[in-house]
């Protein structure tokens, strides 16, 4: 059984309309109790054993949810809000990525199973009433502010890759619309990385989750030291921190396109593509990386299509922002010749045409990431 099978059948477990708060954390394993407790800082109960540990949480968790309210957004608050206005049960189907309710379920506020073959999300009716009691203007304000932190901050990190962690709490404090308190936003960020699974960090530095080698490219930003960080508005960064953006530029637009007029891709196929070759070209160091991606998933009928469409990827990828030079396109940062390529062997930047080119799973993936095919373009 896959690993993504096991984690589902956990997951979603057999539920009824009628449990109880304590019959739905009797549902779970001591591990999932303690992600509770810490998730809330439910503290002096770590030595309990699972029974017991219930019967604190059942009295504790209403008391803390708090600790849920003040890092939440608002794609969180909605769901909070259906929730209850739908009496705490709702039907889920595939809205959510698995990542994110099983997040949910760890402040032991929401709870996924099964009712009747359907998916549902439950929520506890002690903690509904509790919810009730609360300032809804200030729930939304911190809502709000919370969804702003973390736009910002994903934002900055779609484009720099990695960031100094003192040098993006001053940017994000610089632009925030809201008092900053440090103790806030490092929680509040704690729980988005765990949610959208778009920012990790270490000791030093808030790091975006597509990259993979950290350290070489803490390297490269680090040789070009007389090139700042793009500076970008606010607007670009809360734009750039949602889910799923895309930075389509005028010469992406173009082999966008082409790609649409060519190979007749739908849009869900075109922006997947678009998004692997932003990455390639952002972790890659050959020129030929993003090219080699798409003749691996394209067909091509002529060497003439395939000659366009390598012009309209190389004039992308010199019009994409680039992590390693902060934020900068190639095209914007070449006068300042700040990036000059060592010269490369002729042979090894051709692309051999093959109409029907597939690559085995297993195989190293084209894309020059050093990953196994299936574990990179080929997932």
């Amino acid at each position: 059984m896959e690993i993504k099978e096991k984690q589902e059948q956990k997951l979603w477990r057999n539920l009824s309309p009628s449990m109880s708060f304590h019959a739905l954390l009797e549902q779970l394993t001591k591990v999932e109790l303690d992600y509770i407790r810490r998730g809330l800082e439910i503290t002096g109960v770590s030595s309990l054993k699972k029974a017991d540990l219930i019967d604190e949480l059942v009295e504790r968790i209403p008391n803390r949810i708090n600790k849920f309210i003040d890092v939440i957004d608002q794609e969180r608050l909605q769901i909070i809000d259906i929730l209850m206005e739908y009496e705490g049960i709702i039907e889920m189907e595939d809205q959510l990525p698995l990542k994110k309710i099983d997040t949910l379920r760890r402040y032991g506020v929401v709870f996924p199973g099964m009712i009747n073959e359907k998916k549902v999300l439950i929520m506890p009716q002690e903690l509904i009433d509790r919810l009730k009691n609360y300032n809804r203007k200030d729930i939304e304000l911190k809502a709000k502010r919370n969804e702003e932190w973390i736009r910002l901050t994903q934002g900055m990190l779609y484009y720099y890759g990695v960031l100094k962690i003192n040098n993006l709490v001053e940017r994000v404090k610089s632009m925030t619309s809201f008092d900053f308190d440090a103790g806030d936003f490092f929680s509040v960020i704690h729980s988005a990385s765990s949610y959208y699974e778009h920012i990790a960090w270490d000791r030093s530095f808030f790091i975006d989750t597509r990259v993979y080698d950290v350290d070489g490219l803490i390297h490269q930003q680090n040789s070009r030291s007389t090139i700042d960080y793009y500076p970008f508005t606010r607007k670009q960064l809360l734009a750039a921190g949602v889910e799923n953006y895309l930075d389509i530029t005028a010469p992406m637009m173009q082999l966008i396109r082409y790609m649409k007029n060519t190979f007749h891709l739908s849009e869900h196929e075109i922006n997947e593509h678009i998004d692997k070759l932003i990455t390639i070209t952002n972790t890659s160091e050959k020129p030929t990386s993003g090219l080699n991606y798409l003749q691996t998933h394209l067909a091509f009928n002529d060497v003439e299509s395939f000659k366009q469409l390598a012009e309209l990827v190389m004039a992308a990828q010199n019009g994409t922002r680039q992590w390693q030079l902060k934020g900068y396109m190639p095209s914007e940062i070449s006068p300042l010749s700040s990036r000059r390529p060592p010269k490369r062997s002729t042979k090894n930047n051709v692309v051999q045409l093959n109409t029907a080119k597939k690559v085995g799973r297993n195989a190293p993936c084209p894309c020059g990431s050093g990953k196994k095919h299936k574990k990179c373009c080929g997932k």
